[in-house]
């Protein structure tokens, strides 16, 4: 008596035998995920040293190095003495402090080996440091770094965790770990799980070589003509349809019907490639346009900073840091005369191309709509409200604070659309509020008035503009920065603090918060100092 088995049952055999491989699989996996459990808790112990480093060390002791006479010789060693107890504690091959100095970075604090002490080849103080890239990336993105280095004692694990000092400083604290005892680990364990692989395809090998061919051949017959459709990029070719139709007509069993599934299979994977290559052209095509328009946008704004070197009235600074591609946010400024200077900072509703388009057309209205010697900010405000209002079909509107700075007296007129009222830091370091007038958004009321308040500026201070991306950025828990925090930022930067040292200050005080949250609107920060009349 013969017994026919569907595929169903036959392959209840070979699945049994391939348990076998997906055990040594996933006991490998196991073991990936031990070492990276590892090496997360050695990150831990590195940043742990790292910022213990910062204490010892301190911001005030990096505050105040200049040169290679900043630190007496005597302080060095005793910093390096603490450093050595501390790195003993924590079982660090190195803790360290470097900064960057000129195109590299120099020692600014660090331990020393017993061997590095006994022969005195320990770095010195201010010695030139030849910084790995990703060191130097820790630096320029603000963002901690790890790196794995080996050399004749082995392999080390680092950490790069950059901080910022009271005047703006930075500098890099760091540790060094051995890490040998992990990769030793590892490699036992690879070995482990290959040769359990091999043990699992020689049994397989073995059974299967005893399953009657017909059962086999067929399904080794399908997975060939697979594996090349994916080795010719999914072109089908003739020899493969014919096997398919050979394969359908002799078997009516289950391999019959995986033979006739996987010719329609192919039908479909061929329209379908076909339009997955036209979608992907149009994607394409469509992330050009946006990066040249992104690259149009960022062009129109003044980014040349100092902006006007020749006038020792005034100094300046802006960024822009759009949320999308392109953004919704504006900044200008520009001379009206040689005794007035306008400047705005405003924000489109909406974000994307859209807002990037009525961005640029306001940007370019307001430059027009200022050119009359005399006009009031009122009046540029009327006319720009009233040009853009009529031209707005998809009814967006622009919050939007628009200022003109007398460059003799320091008075400055201003009219506000319905936006943040900004911030005035004075020569003194004393920050408040600018009172607000009200006065609706643009292109919400064709006919409205603008209401012009008016405030006087003494030579050192500077008023700060930023549009909501500042107040309302959040964090991973959903908490707001708000303007507390933005007047905190501004006292942070310092009395004597150059606008782009306070649009950099604010900035960075934004990102810190944010955390790594994902950015919900356009920031625009805009700094305006009055030096005083000529």
């Amino acid at each position: 008596m013969t017994i026919r088995l569907g595929v169903r049952q036959k392959l209840l055999l070979l699945l049994f035998l391939l348990n076998l491989t997906s055990a040594a699989a996933y006991s490998f996996l196991s073991y990936t995920a031990l070492h990276d459990a590892q090496m997360e808790g050695i990150d831990a112990r590195l940043q742990a040293a790292a910022y213990g480093t910062l204490k010892i060390t301190s911001r005030a002791y990096h505050d105040r190095i200049v040169d290679e006479d900043s630190v007496p010789e005597a302080e060095y060693l005793a910093m390096m003495t603490r450093l050595n107890e501390f790195a003993v504690m924590t079982g660090m091959t190195y803790v360290y402090t470097y900064m960057p100095h000129g195109d590299g970075f120099v020692t600014t604090a660090t331990n020393a080996t017993e061997e590095e002490l006994a022969k005195k080849t320990f770095d010195r103080f201010f010695h030139q440091y030849d910084a790995s890239d990703l060191m130097k990336e820790a630096v320029a993105k603000r963002e901690i770094r790890y790196e794995n280095l080996k050399d004749e004692y082995g392999t080390f694990r680092s950490v790069y965790i950059p901080f910022t000092t009271e005047s703006g400083k930075i500098f890099i604290a760091g540790a060094d770990l051995p890490i040998d005892f992990v990769n030793k680990k590892t490699q036992e364990v690879v070995v482990l799980s290959v040769a359990i692989g091999v043990a699992s395809f020689t049994l397989f090998f073995i059974v299967a070589g005893m399953v009657l061919g017909r059962i086999i051949q067929p399904l080794i017959a399908l997975t060939g003509h697979t594996r090349s459709l994916a080795s010719n990029n999914f072109q089908v070719d003739p020899c493969t349809r014919e096997a398919l139709r050979d394969i359908r007509r002799s078997r009516g069993d289950e391999v019959g019907e995986l033979a006739r599934a996987m010719s329609t299979m192919l039908t479909q994977l061929e329209a379908y490639i076909e339009d997955l290559k036209e979608t992907t052209a149009a994607k394409e095509r469509v992330e050009g346009e946006l990066s040249a328009a992104r690259d149009i946008q960022m062009g129109i704004l003044p980014r040349d900073f100092p902006a006007f070197p020749e006038r020792a009235e005034f100094d300046l600074h802006a960024v822009m840091e759009p949320a999308k591609s392109v953004g919704g946010d504006l900044y200008d400024f520009f001379l009206m005369d040689e005794d007035h200077l306008l400047f705005l900072v405003g924000d489109v509703s909406g974000k994307g191309v859209p807002a990037a388009l009525f961005m640029a057309v306001a940007k370019t209205l307001f430059k027009g709509s200022a050119v009359r010697p005399g006009d009031s900010v009122s009046t540029i405000m009327h006319q720009v409200n009233l040009t853009l209002a009529r031209e707005n079909p998809s009814e967006l509107f622009i919050t939007a604070f628009v200022g003109v700075l007398n460059l003799r007296t320091g008075e400055v007129e201003y009219c506000d659309a319905g936006h943040d009222a900004p911030f005035i830091m004075h020569a003194d370091g004393k920050v408040e509020r600018v009172t607000k007038v009200p006065g609706l958004a643009l292109c919400v009321y064709e006919e409205f008035e603008y209401r012009v308040g008016k405030l006087r500026l003494t030579p050192g201070d500077r008023l700060v503009l930023f549009t909501d991306g500042v107040t309302e950025a959040h964090n991973p828990t959903a908490d707001v920065f708000g303007f507390d925090r933005v007047a905190a930022a501004i006292r942070e930067a310092g009395p004597g603090a150059s606008p782009s040292t306070i649009t950099g200050t604010l900035h960075q005080a934004v990102t810190t918060f944010a955390d790594g949250a994902e950015q919900s609107d356009d920031i625009t920060i805009l700094v305006l100092e009055f030096r005083g009349p000529g």
